[in-house]
C-alpha cells in the first residue's frame, strides 16, 4: 500500500459539541490535512470505515451510538487505526474501559483541553499549528501570558502562524542556526530562538503589518511603506520581543535578517546566513554560500547581499538602502570574494 503523506492525512473528528469541531477542523485543514467529522458514534463508525482515517479522535458521550461501543466495534473487526477519546467522564473506571477496548490515550473533558494542556501533554497528541492556535488564542484555559515559553511550545505558536509549506522552512533556519552558532561560538539558544521566530508574521498583509509597526513605535522610510516582504522582519522582532519575551540580542537579528545592515553583530549574520542556506534552499550558487558560511563569514555574508542586490536589480525591484549599506561596510572592511 502506499503511504500518505503529511498533507494526504486524514483525521476523524467524531465529537458532538461543535466548537471544539470547528476549532480542530480549521486548524487542520489549515495545515494542509483532511478532516473528516462526525457528530453521532454511528455516523462516526461508518466513516471510520468508509475514510479510512490515520487518526480518530473521539469523543464517548455521543448521540445514537457512544464512543467506547465505536472503538470496540472497529478493534473487533481489525482496525488498528490510533483512537484518542475525549470525554468529560472522570471516573477511574471509565479511562481504564476505553484503554481496554483499544483506544490509544485518553483525555478528560473539559478537555475543552484544559486536562490535556495542565498535563503538557498537547503537544503529544495535536499537531503543532493546532497546540500553537490553542496558546496564541488563550483558549481552553491556557497561558495566560505567551513570554518565556518552553520550546515546544514556542515552535507551536510559532508554525500556527505560518502556512504549511513554510514550516519546514522554519524548522530549517532553526537547525542552521543552531549549527552556525556553535561553530563560531555565539549562543547556540538566542540563534535557535531567533530561527523559530524569525517568519513569525511572514504572511501578514499589508495593513496589519503596518499596524504593527505604528503600534511598537517602528518608523518605516517610503519603500517600506509599500513593501510588505520588507515588513515581516521588524514587525516579526517586535513580537518576538514583546509577546513571546525573547532579548534585545533574538530581537535584533530577527529585525535585520530580510536587509541586513552595516556592523551587523554576529548573532545578526548567523540568522541572515541561516535564513540563506537551511538546507531546503536550493537555487544556484546555493553550495557555494553553504561551505563560506564555515570557513570565513563575512565572505558568506558579501557573497549572500551581492547575490540578493544583483537579483533584485535583475527583476527591477527597488534594493533597500539597508541592504546597500551591508555591502559596503563589508567592502570597508577589506572583505573580499575569492574567485
Amino acid at each position: 500500500m502506499e503511504q500518505k503523506t503529511d498533507a494526504q492525512k486524514t483525521i476523524l473528528i467524531v465529537e458532538d459539541e461543535k466548537n471544539i469541531v470547528d476549532i480542530l477542523r480549521f486548524n487542520l485543514q489549515r495545515e494542509g490535512y483532511r478532516t473528516v467529522e462526525a457528530y453521532d458514534g454511528a455516523d462516526g463508525l461508518e466513516k471510520a470505515r468508509k475514510e479510512n482515517p490515520d487518526l480518530i479522535l473521539l469523543d464517548v458521550m455521543l448521540p445514537k451510538m457512544i464512543g467506547f461501543d465505536v472503538c470496540r466495534t472497529l478493534r473487533e473487526e481489525g482496525n488498528n487505526v490510533p483512537v484518542i477519546i475525549l470525554t468529560a467522564r472522570e471516573e477511574e473506571a471509565d479511562k481504564v474501559s476505553g484503554l481496554e477496548i483499544g483506544a490509544d490515550d485518553y483525555i478528560t473533558k473539559p478537555f475543552s483541553m484544559r486536562e490535556l494542556l495542565a498535563r503538557e501533554r498537547g503537544r503529544e497528541y495535536l499537531l503543532p499549528s493546532v497546540y500553537g492556535y490553542i496558546l496564541m488564542n488563550r483558549l481552553y484555559g491556557t497561558y495566560p501570558c505567551l513570554k518565556h515559553l518552553e520550546l515546544p511550545e514556542l515552535r507551536a505558536c510559532s508554525y500556527s502562524l505560518i502556512r504549511h509549506k513554510r514550516v519546514a522552512h522554519v524548522i530549517g533556519v532553526e537547525e542552521a542556526a543552531v549549527k552556525l552558532a556553535k561553530f563560531w561560538g555565539a549562543d547556540p539558544e538566542l540563534a535557535r530562538h531567533a530561527g523559530i521566530l524569525h517568519d513569525c508574521t511572514k504572511y501578514l498583509e499589508l495593513a496589519p503589518q503596518l499596524h504593527l509597526c505604528a503600534k511598537y513605535g517602528i518608523e518605516l522610510d517610503a519603500l517600506e511603506q509599500k513593501a510588505v516582504k520588507l515588513l515581516h522582519s521588524k514587525t516579526g522582532a517586535c513580537m518576538a520581543r514583546y509577546v513571546f519575551g525573547e532579548p534585545d540580542e533574538v530581537y535584533e537579528a530577527i529585525f535585520w535578517h530580510t536587509t541586513g545592515k552595516a556592523d551587523m553583530t554576529l548573532l545578526d549574520k548567523i540568522l541572515y546566513m541561516a535564513d540563506y542556506i537551511e538546507p531546503n534552499r536550493d537555487f544556484e550558487g546555493v553550495e557555494r554560500l553553504r561551505r563560506l558560511a564555515y570557513t570565513d563569514l563575512d565572505q558568506a555574508m558579501l557573497l549572500g547581499v551581492e547575490s540578493t542586490i544583483r537579483e533584485m536589480e535583475e527583476r527591477g525591484v527597488p534594493v533597500h538602502i539597508n541592504t546597500i549599506q551591508a555591502r559596503q561596510w563589508l567592502l570597508d572592511r577589506g572583505v573580499k570574494l575569492e574567485e
